[in-house]
């Protein structure tokens, strides 16, 4: 993915007209603005364009002899980053027909003598972070080549022809040693008995199946030390096993209260507990850790944003209604170097963590529309390494969907895989299996994801009618694993199914076939619909504004099978899944 010069684009940048203090350097003042780099502007319409994103009360255009400055910072995303500001640019565009790719960038105007280093240090995380922007810096008298110079962050990949897309391991003759190496390598997060139950079952597999067993089976999507057989030495000295802690106390426990409110629990993405004789609320609560540890604003706000689409995926669709969370930190102090050799290379520093953490759930639910209705802070030096982010929501649904139970649902053989929300695109791959492992140096950029708050809420608005008017027979979201594990659950509902991976909506061209599949690209959810029910759903995501895709249709084969352009790339069987 390289930035390539491209003449068909405008920069256009605006500047707030108020200054403030430079962070901790209180003797430097600073400037903050917004570059725009915009295609296809006509030069007729770039004074309503700069009407449009340009507030006349706080900010102007930018315009060299207005400003007394030593140094320009412009910060931008890397190519393929989920951009939301340059997203809710376009949408307005659109409504002054105006139609225009954009992308922006911070920009920070300084008066005073600071090194490089320094400005670095000063940047908090929710300004600045390199797993997923650019920073560049420009003195005054090359300010102008700047605004010349356009290089708009494209995402472009060499093309590849479909043997070069898929890669295949021979697992037959590999050691112990080799498996676990190509375990570490690949980012799979499996174990040697998990490596060697795939070597036996499949000697020769191609990367995609690997990439899916591996999300299926990680520790985020299974929980495999909350559900593991343990041994302990008890007070007396004398040996004890448990045999799952969640079988033997959470779910246990719950099926001896035997509570008649309880409609649905351990069976779906949320619990659905009675509420009134028209309404049940939906209620779920999940950690979002490793996220957060390396891009403090981006996983709170996927986390929180996860969680919704959770409740949407409850049951035949739920309505998120409102958000809670619990925080668990290292204290501020901990920012002293004395503690610096014992955090992560890559992690960001406590109080950035606390700032990014806390500001990333806030506007994940205000700017989708739901509010955070209560939350808790603990500190402690034993989240240095890593924090803990507990986000839940609480959704309504009506007991029933024209006469159906709404916590009943089921896609059946001949019900069409449809996918809803945002694109895919390299941005969370291997999202669960990074969940599942301790954080070091090595930790993969693509497992951080900027959440669409604006995209799902209009997934929301797109499912509350959809559900409505009983247009498809199941849902669940793109959680971790992407399209492996939301159409992997839901075709245990049906006994199989068969997809078309080139079918999906992705957010550029060049993604191989296993980047596809197991993506978890936020803001997206799979539902099962009847063939005769497409062209509706299709009419509804146009009303709504929201991208969808048909790709592929569940079966009762026993198999997982997809396909890319023709050829198939992956074929499990779903019990061994």
């Amino acid at each position: 993915m390289n930035n390539h010069k491209n003449t068909n684009y405008i920069k256009i940048d605006i500047v707030e007209k108020s200054t403030t203090p430079f962070s901790v350097y209180s003797n430097v003042s600073v400037r903050h603005g917004k570059g725009y780099i915009l295609s296809n502007i006509d030069a007729n319409k770039r004074e309503s364009v700069k009407d449009i994103i340009c507030d006349p009360i706080t900010e102007f255009p930018y315009c060299e002899k207005f400003l007394d400055f030593d140094l320009l910072i412009e910060i931008s995303y890397r190519p393929g980053v989920t951009d939301n500001l340059a997203r809710s640019v376009q949408d307005a565009l659109k409504i002054c027909d105006i139609h225009s790719k954009i992308y922006t960038s911070k920009l920070i105007f300084l008066k005073g003598d600071l090194t490089q280093k320094q400005i670095i240090d000063g940047l908090r995380t929710d300004e600045y972070n390199p797993l997923i922007q650019n920073i560049n810096f420009y003195h005054q008298d090359n300010i102008k080549t700047r605004l010349e110079d356009i290089c708009p962050p494209e995402v472009r990949f060499k093309h590849l022809s479909t043997d070069e897309c898929v890669k295949t391991y021979s697992l037959k003759n590999m050691s112990e040693r080799e498996l676990i190496e190509l375990s570490k390598t690949r980012c799979l997060a499996l174990n040697l008995k998990e490596m060697k139950l795939i070597q036996v079952k499949y000697p020769t597999i191609k990367e995609i199946e690997l990439e899916v067993l591996a999300q299926t089976w990680s520790e985020h999507c299974k929980h495999k030390i909350f559900a593991a057989e343990i041994e302990y030495i008890n007070k007396q000295g004398k040996i004890e096993r448990i045999d799952s802690l969640y079988k033997t106390y959470i779910k246990a426990a719950t099926k001896k209260i035997n509570s008649p409110w309880l409609v649905s629990v351990f069976s779906d993405n949320a619990g659905i507990v009675d509420f009134d004789k028209n309404l049940n609320l939906t209620i779920k609560v999940e950690t979002h850790n490793s996220p957060s540890a390396l891009d403090p604003y981006g996983g709170a706000i996927t986390g929180i944003l996860g969680v919704n689409r959770d409740i949407l995926g409850t049951g035949l669709g739920s309505i998120p209604i409102a958000n809670t969370d619990v925080f668990c930190f290292p204290p501020t102090e901990i920012d002293c170097p004395e503690y610096h050799p014992f955090l992560p290379k890559n992690m960001a520093s406590p109080r950035n963590v606390l700032r990014g953490v806390h500001k990333g759930v806030i506007d994940g639910g205000n700017q989708s529309g739901i509010p955070t209705i209560n939350g808790a802070f603990y500190f402690d030096n034993s989240y240095a390494s890593k924090p803990l982010v507990y986000v839940g929501t609480i959704g309504v649904m009506p007991k029933t969907y024209l006469n159906k139970p709404s916590h009943l649902k089921k896609a059946h053989p001949k019900d069409q895989v449809i996918i809803i929300g945002g694109g895919v695109g390299q941005d969370g791959i291997h999202g669960a299996t990074f969940s599942s492992m301790d954080i070091d140096e090595n930790a993969p950029a693509t497992a951080v994801q900027i959440g669409d708050p604006f995209m799902q809420r209009k997934v929301r608005d797109f499912i509350k009618e959809a559900s409505t008017l009983g247009l498809y027979s199941s849902i669940t979201d793109n959680g971790a694993g992407g399209i492996s594990s939301s159409v992997g659950e839901m075709a245990e509902q049906s006994g199989g199914v068969t997809i078309d991976l080139e079918k999906c909506h992705t957010k550029y061209q060049g993604l191989r076939p296993y980047e596809i599949m197991i993506s978890e690209s936020q803001e997206r959810m799979t539902l099962a619909a009847p063939k005769e029910n497409i062209n509706e759903l299709k009419k509804l995501a146009s009303k709504y504004d929201v991208p969808i895709s048909v790709i592929g249709e569940f079966n009762d084969s026993g198999l997982l099978i997809a396909n890319y352009y023709g050829e198939e790339v992956c074929r499990l069987s779903m019990n061994f899944l």
